[in-house]
């Protein structure tokens, strides 16, 4: 019988025995068997999470799998790799493929499954995001879960118009088993408000894109400590919370010492209804909480002076917000890395 050498040993079947065998859609397991990996090209596409993964493996994180893989030898704990009976194509087990190539090996040991007629991208994405939920390989996230979504409602198999749809494909994903519920509600709602297309309305930064965006605005860190101009900058998500946090962090302390506070807002949401609701609400809370400073004064004070209500303060300004509407409007400033006035923002031109 051959032998197939892998990590300095001989691959071995029989420590697949006792495990047991994942349910996935459309899938049933077969046998073991071993795989020839020559048939794969480390630069290939085939070799990408496409539509699984909102972040692809990078050559660092390929490089750390395969240095583990030298020096612990495979590991028969984990399931391995699955792949497709009739075409011996892979559902799943791109990290370890990668991590063993990089690694000078040929053979790897999979469980065959077959799969029947129904079986579609939905099943693909739907299995490949669950089996990820294991040792030796990436686990999945909630992005991914967004990323998947997208892709099944571009393609016309996930209707998310149909909340009890994507209820059902949640209960395939399995996402109770790993994340917490009110997570799992985020990530659906998010599915819900993506058009037919799988697209939002407006484009989402996460802090270091917004970040990366003014810096280049303005053409020097926008938070660093020194002042420019008797001011100091920073970049908030709009919302309430951040307003009075940006309040009592910023605001007040940079006043005491005569310094004014620009802020840039980041109206991350997913409709253009959020954006317009955060930017607003951040806004009018500070102006308003602000405003309120003079009652506070005036009980203090009644007898020596009265303020005006509503204070108005001039130690603090909005600069603008990131353009992120997909709109002629926001799609030309993105284009020119420029921002948006506060009442320009709230137009939806």
């Amino acid at each position: 019988m051959r032998e197939y050498p892998l990590l300095g040993s001989v691959i071995d079947l029989k420590k697949y025995k006792d495990h047991i065998h994942p349910k996935i859609l459309n899938g049933k397991f077969v046998r073991f068997d071993i795989v020839d990996l020559n048939q794969y090209d480390p630069n290939d596409n085939e070799l990408t999470n496409v539509d699984i993964r909102a972040k692809q493996n990078t050559a660092v994180d390929i490089d750390k799998f395969a240095t583990q893989l030298l020096k612990n030898g495979w590991d028969y704990r984990p399931y391995p790799p699955i792949f497709h009976a009739d075409m011996f194509k892979k559902e799943n087990g791109i990290s370890r493929i990668r991590a063993l190539k990089k690694a000078g090996e040929r053979w790897m040991p999979v469980s065959v499954y077959k799969f029947d007629a129904n079986y579609n991208d939905k099943a693909r994405c739907t299995n490949g995001i669950t089996l990820n939920h294991q040792a030796f390989a990436t686990p999945s996230t909630l992005d991914d879960v967004i990323v998947a979504a997208a892709a099944l409602i571009k393609e016309g198999t996930l209707n998310n118009k149909d909340p009890e749809a994507v209820d059902e494909w949640f209960e395939d994903l399995q996402l109770k088993n790993f994340f917490h519920g009110n997570a799992i509600n985020a990530v659906k709602n998010r599915i819900l408000k993506l058009d037919e297309h799988g697209a939002t309305a407006v484009r989402v930064f996460e802090r270091k894109e917004a970040l990366d965006y003014i810096n280049k605005y303005l053409g020097y860190n926008v938070e660093q400590k020194e002042p420019v101009g008797g001011s100091r900058g920073y970049v908030y998500v709009a919302n309430q919370l951040n307003a009075w946090r940006c309040l009592c962090e910023h605001i007040i302390p940079n006043a005491q010492s005569g310094i004014k506070t620009d802020i840039y807002l980041n109206a991350k949401a997913y409709t253009v209804e959020e954006t317009n609701i955060t930017v607003k609400l951040f806004r009018d809370s500070l102006i308003d909480t602000i405003g309120r400073f003079s009652h506070l004064i005036n009980a203090e004070t009644s007898s020596i002076v009265t303020m005006k209500y509503p204070f108005t303060s001039t130690m603090w300004e909005i600069k603008g917000v990131i353009p992120c509407k997909k709109t002629e409007l926001h799609e030309n400033r993105y284009k020119i890395n420029d921002i948006l006035k506060v009442d320009e923002f709230l137009l939806n031109n």
